[in-house]
């Protein structure tokens, strides 16, 4: 069980999620362990979050030195946190981008605002705003070694600007070939 004062977890500020995948899906991603998929903006300005996240890759490398890698050079370690500013997609850009993910039997737990239970997935979408707890720990990655990050929690805050272009809109297909 996660201890809330564990320096791996960090609950974020306000995030922007530009990325959901929280209905499992197919065999695929239950073949490399993988059901749940998040990927969230941290705006830059949100200090407090990154140094939360310092913090925790910080933490992360020395289990993985202590417990996992033994003798690994952690300078050879990749963070898991990207710069949305050297990203194509314009909307990363003033952000940290992070990617976390969940295994089949661990779904994320999903609440609004008010910590109510959020059961209509299409309340879930891709440019809502809200905040996230999560759980950094060492892995061994076919690159070698690396920081893995695992979602548990999600608090929707507010909708915004839905980001998902893989859902049509009915009125723009059908106008658009009339």
């Amino acid at each position: 069980m996660l201890n809330i004062h564990d320096k791996q977890r960090v609950i974020t500020g306000k995030v922007r999620f530009i990325q959901l995948k929280l209905q499992p899906s197919g065999n695929r991603n239950r073949e490399n362990g993988t059901a749940y998929l998040i990927t969230v903006l941290i705006p830059k300005s949100d200090a407090a979050t990154k140094r939360k996240m310092d913090a925790a890759v910080h933490g992360a490398i020395e289990e993985g030195v202590r417990v996992r890698w033994k003798e690994t050079n952690c300078l050879t370690v990749s963070s898991p946190v990207r710069d949305g500013d050297s990203m194509a997609d314009q909307v990363c850009h003033g952000h940290w981008v992070l990617t976390a993910t969940a295994k089949p039997d661990e779904k994320p737990g999903i609440v609004d605002r008010d910590f109510q239970p959020i059961l209509n997935s299409n309340d879930i979408f891709a440019g809502m705003y809200g905040r996230v707890s999560l759980y950094f720990a060492a892995e061994d990655l076919a690159s070698g070694t690396g920081i893995g990050v695992y979602v548990k929690n999600i608090q929707k805050l507010e909708d915004g600007t839905d980001l998902d272009d893989s859902r049509a809109n009915l009125e723009v297909d059908f106008i658009e070939s009339a």
